[in-house]
């Protein structure tokens, strides 16, 4: 025989228009009608009732059809189990799902996630549902939390912030790093923190210790030096601490223009460099144009790694730097020398022109060749 299920959800407030929904006289004889009609048909049903009067009075008309049926009470937590597929946590109550608008919030039915994976994955980011925060998912997670929908989030549905704290116990469980535990141990109520020290250590990694020193409190330091660069180069730059690293970039910079003396110079400074802000890459450029040295093909190379993805930087900019690479000087005519009309021509396509070009692109006046 089908299966009759009644089910109490006194004020339950999420409801679906496809089940009878019993709450006064009325629904209470349409539904011993449905009851009945489903006995003859053998066909199951489901009715939900509000009042413990009438799903005592469903209970024995029931009895006396002399039918099977099962008696079940919904709460707001039985409906987001089976709704969301996942076993419900004993810390979540009734009175925070339905306070919070749980019920509402539409999810995949077979996501088969746990409770604070499937909340987090909801309203913030899917990245949360990984079992381990690690140098490959730090940088999104850290910057989820740091946003503004975060802030948004936990004032909407306080469980997330129970939910984050939850998930950073179980990534300090999984991972045996420092810099994970201490990253862990701010995110949930200061996720500023750590996106600083992403931050930070992203632009400032490879300068000289004191610098990175200079904007990160001294006992923070060890963990951001822990860091492994790949779970930094990435993350999305917090406005004052990139400030804060562009003055002490800037101040290094400036000290370090005037030790420029060889191509090996330029190139050692330009190693220092996070090859992500605009700045550092005007001052490579400075220092190219400075006259100091001539630019050489491995410079312009190096450049071009460095800012390869530098916000700002075109693929144009790159691709115009080998215009700073002087092209081999032009043989100069000595005074007794005789030269052919054909050598004349060689000389102006394959020597004179392209010097002249780098003359008028880079401003530089050359005295012995304007004399030729």
């Amino acid at each position: 025989m089908a299966r009759v299920t009644i089910c109490f959800i006194g004020d339950l407030k999420d409801t679906s228009d496809a089940i009878r929904i019993v709450e006064n006289d009325a629904d209470y004889v349409a539904a011993c009608k449905d009851i009945t009609e489903s006995a003859r048909l053998n066909h199951g049903i489901e009715i939900w009732v509000r009042n413990k009067r009438y799903l005592s009075w469903l209970r024995n008309y029931i009895g006396q059809l002399g039918i099977e049926a099962e008696f079940t009470e919904k709460t707001p937590r039985s409906i987001l189990a089976q709704r969301w597929n996942i076993a419900m946590p004993d810390w979540v109550s009734d009175e925070a799902i339905s306070g919070q608008g749980l019920l509402e919030l539409e999810v995949d039915e077979h996501s088969e996630l746990s409770f604070e994976n499937t909340l987090l994955a909801l309203v913030l980011d899917r990245a949360f549902a990984v079992e381990s925060l690690s140098t490959e998912n730090a940088a999104t997670i850290v910057t989820a939390l740091a946003g503004s929908s975060y802030r948004e989030a936990i004032t909407q549905y306080p469980l997330v912030i129970e939910s984050v704290k939850r998930k950073t116990e179980q990534w300090k469980r999984n991972s045996a790093d420092t810099w994970i535990a201490a990253v862990c141990d701010q995110l949930p109520e200061k996720p500023l923190v750590p996106l600083r020290w992403f931050g930070a250590w992203s632009l400032l990694r490879n300068y000289p210790d004191e610098l990175l020193e200079r904007i990160i409190p001294i006992g923070q330091v060890p963990v951001v030096r822990s860091m492994p660069a790949k779970a930094v180069e990435q993350v999305a730059l917090e406005p004052s601490v990139r400030a804060e690293a562009l003055d002490q970039i800037r101040l290094y910079l400036e000290q370090a223009f005037s030790e420029v003396k060889t191509n090996a110079d330029f190139r050692k400074i330009l190693a220092g460099m996070s090859g992500r802000l605009v700045e550092e890459y005007a001052f490579a450029l400075r220092m190219l144009k400075a006259g100091t040295i001539y630019p050489q093909l491995e410079d312009i190379e190096a450049i071009k790694r460095t800012f390869d993805a530098c916000p700002g930087v075109t693929r144009s900019n790159l691709h115009a730097l080998r215009h700073l690479v002087r092209p081999d000087y032009p043989t100069l005519i000595s005074e007794t020398e005789v030269w052919s009309a054909g050598r004349w021509v060689q000389w102006t396509l394959e020597e004179y022109v392209p010097y002249r070009e780098w003359q008028v692109r880079n401003g530089t006046y050359d005295a012995a060749i304007e004399s030729t």
